[in-house]
């Protein structure tokens, strides 16, 4: 009902519990047409907050209104997610890198495998075994980058495809003629402190028929193929992401 698109949605939040509403970024209006790669999307505001309080409740009001007259307000309960880490008692068990493979396959939910400096050579498959939200697999460098995952011109360093609850600490990735990490329709993975360089890909989850859900990427040091400046828009990215929660 808004043929002129000039309606507004201002956003206010506040931590659960709270009395002063803190005021947020007024919400983008998405226009379908302008959506690309044939995507489809119905007429709609969309926004993000920043610099909230992991694991935290919080209440969001939205107060949508027109010029021309019409509006509407609605309050929405809402709680951020807390930062992935593994359980305090988790049994940490001591790894050669060379045999990181076999160690995985080994693995329980709520294990960390602590890898010792050195380099695991091929595509580290990490599918045959699911962590979960209380118990992830933990594969982390007792210092980090000292330990080197090296496809050696294979697809991928690191197949996470369907893979649930994998964190990746510490490491280096290097060496894949596509992803250092794969994650194609898999949930809860964590890439944290590693570095990534020389891969067409970073991190890798663009299938839209099997999104990913709830990745955990910070502190990474991610470093492409080519230097910069050149010319054109390159295929090669980073972070390439589908799927929500992340």
């Amino acid at each position: 009902g808004d043929a002129n698109r000039n309606a507004t949605v201002r956003v206010e939040y506040r931590r659960h519990g709270d009395i002063e509403w803190q005021a947020g970024l007024k919400l983008f209006r998405v226009e379908p047409e302008g959506i690309a790669y044939g995507r489809k999307a119905p007429p709609m505001f969309a926004g993000s907050l920043f610099d909230l309080a992991p694991g935290t409740e919080y209440e969001v009001k939205l107060t949508l209104s027109d010029p021309e007259g019409g509006g509407a307000e609605k309050l929405l309960p809402m709680r951020t997610r807390p930062v992935p880490k593994a359980p305090t008692n988790a049994l940490v068990r001591k790894v050669e890198a060379a045999r990181l493979q076999d160690a995985f396959n080994a693995a329980a939910p709520g294990d960390i495998l602590l890898v010792s400096e050195g380099t695991f050579e091929g595509t580290l498959d990490v599918t045959a075994k699911k962590g979960s939200v209380e118990k992830p697999i933990v594969i982390r460098a007792a210092e980090r980058l000292k330990v080197t995952l090296d496809a050696k011109g294979a697809q991928d360093v690191v197949n996470a495809r369907g893979a649930e609850y994998i964190f990746l600490e510490g490491l280096e990735l290097k060496g894949a003629t596509n992803a250092a990490l794969n994650a194609e329709g898999a949930q809860g993975i964590v890439l944290r402190r590693c570095r990534i360089e020389g891969c067409k890909q970073g991190f890798y989850n663009a299938d839209q028929r099997r999104p990913g859900r709830d990745f955990y990427i910070a502190d990474n040091e991610i470093i492409g193929p080519y230097a910069w400046p050149k010319t054109g828009i390159l295929s090669e990215e980073g972070v390439q992401l589908c799927g929500s929660g992340h």
